[in-house]
């Protein structure tokens, strides 16, 4: 019977363990550490874990208010075992904070405990507002960003928080296409998401409207001279994500408007590395000498 219990409880917290949302979120920590001149491996490893330990108390804090709360889906822990597994997490991420205080500075810490603060706040409070529950997500992926370079730098470049931002909106865009899909269930419980609010076709203009700004954004920034020519290629992404929301069935559009994101975060970290040679490509020289260069060389 207490085995049985303890295997209960051990899948209900692995169920908040949700690799969609978990992998893209401590990778942007580590995609902003590797565009640093030198990465540290310890305080990249501290900010990565404490953004995956944030994202999780949110998921927890998300479980028992759907579950426990407002009765809107089947609970997979008992309300004091979610409880005190959002306490767990808390209290997880505060031992990281320390920690990250010591390996980094007290403003790196005053960056990342706002996922924390994020995290908390979602449930119930965050997720009824058209505004909140469309950005909380993606300005906490931005905030990752940022944490994950200014852990290595002390500092943020105008590049980076350019980065940061069209993360933020690219984001939002996708976020609005994904409550779409949502909208009969989302409005059945009254929850104010964008399409609730707006309708399906006003919030696919919404999407839209993020979309354009992304590539707005890539272009302007390439047109001051923040990134090089060649990142203006990421600007046709976003277009193409906001095409797709006009032909297609919902569930189509929206899969790939997120598969879009992972080449525009692809061609902004190669170019912005390439740019100022990151600690990404200095990690790489060796294996380039020895794939590249020693052949060569004995050849």
């Amino acid at each position: 019977m207490y085995t049985k219990r303890i295997r209960t409880s051990g899948r209900g917290l692995l169920s908040h363990i949700k690799p969609v949302f978990f992998v893209p979120a401590i990778a942007t920590s580590l995609f902003g550490g590797l565009l640093a001149p030198v990465f540290a491996l310890i305080p990249g490893i501290l900010h990565g874990w404490a953004v995956g330990l944030a994202l999780y108390t949110a998921h927890l804090k998300d479980g028992y208010v759907d579950g426990h709360v407002r009765g809107e889906e089947q609970p997979t822990l008992s309300p004091r075992e979610n409880q005190v597994a959002i306490r767990i997490a808390s209290a997880g991420f505060l031992l990281t904070m320390v920690a990250l205080w010591w390996s980094a500075s007290l403003v790196a810490v005053l960056m990342t405990v706002p996922l924390w603060i994020l995290a908390l706040l979602h449930a119930p409070y965050l997720d009824m507002n058209p505004v909140t529950v469309t950005a909380d997500y993606p300005i906490g992926i931005g905030l990752s960003v940022l944490g994950g370079y200014f852990v290595q730098t002390g500092q943020l470049s105008a590049k980076i928080l350019g980065v940061s931002v069209m993360f933020v909106v690219l984001l939002s865009g996708v976020k609005v296409s994904t409550d779409r899909l949502d909208y009969t269930f989302d409005r059945s419980i009254g929850k104010r998401t964008v399409p609730v609010l707006l309708g399906n076709d006003g919030a696919n203009v919404v999407a839209t409207t993020f979309f354009f700004s992304t590539s707005s954004l890539v272009v302007g920034l390439v047109y001051a001279g923040l990134f090089p020519p060649i990142t203006a290629v990421a600007a046709i992404l976003p277009l193409f994500a906001a095409g797709v929301g006009f032909v297609g069935s919902r569930h189509g559009a929206v899969k790939v408007q997120m598969v879009l994101t992972y080449p525009f975060a692809a061609i902004l970290f190669s170019t912005y590395c390439w740019s100022i040679r990151c600690s990404a490509i200095q990690v790489l020289d060796p294996l380039r000498l020895l794939l590249v260069d020693l052949p060569l060389l004995l050849a």
